[in-house]
């Protein structure tokens, strides 16, 4: 299925950003994943954002997600944590689910459906949101919590996933 030039576009946007939240689930080291990094477990920031991105694919208010009760709503809003650390291994394989949910409802979009509601998140937020919102959320959401996973393994001493494409060197070298 051929998509309209701008849906491809956020679609492959996502998709890059998704795929380095991937990496940084599987570089972060043991010690990093289930400590604290800035104010949240490393962990929990990878399950936010996982979820926040499901929760943005899913149009309907009353539509309940398995990943909302697996840990509950404070733990996917990081105001609670766990007593254990879930596994890497579980992160990824629901990661690669959720993901497929996302590339999914981008393939599902077009450009006259980007100013139709989006029910779930109108609710959520008691305010309009369309689902141009939701695919905005779902790239700029991811984008956020990559950066401060990255910069939680930097802080560490551990290399980054990010970096400054060749092309960008320049303008920042003395």
């Amino acid at each position: 299925m051929t998509l309209e030039p701008m849906i491809q576009h956020l679609k492959d946007e996502f998709e890059k950003f998704w795929d380095i939240l991937e990496k940084q689930i599987e570089v972060c080291p043991e010690t990093l994943w289930g400590a604290k990094a800035g104010n949240y477990f490393y962990w929990q920031q990878i399950w936010h954002v996982m979820v926040s991105s499901e929760l943005a694919t899913i149009e309907d208010p009353k539509v309940r997600t398995p990943s909302v009760d697996k840990y509950s709503w404070d733990v996917v809003m990081l105001s609670k944590t766990l007593d254990h650390v879930p596994p890497k291994a579980e992160m990824l394989e629901e990661s690669r689910r959720i993901k497929k949910m996302a590339l999914d409802y981008f393939n599902g979009l077009s450009v006259a459906s980007l100013l139709l509601p989006h029910p779930r998140m109108s609710n959520r937020f008691g305010m309009p949101k369309t689902k141009l919102h939701a695919a905005l959320a779902l790239i700029r959401h991811v984008n956020y919590h990559i950066g401060s996973c990255d910069t939680a393994l930097r802080e560490h001493g551990h290399p980054g996933v990010l970096s400054i494409p060749d092309g960008l060197k320049h303008e920042y070298e003395a």
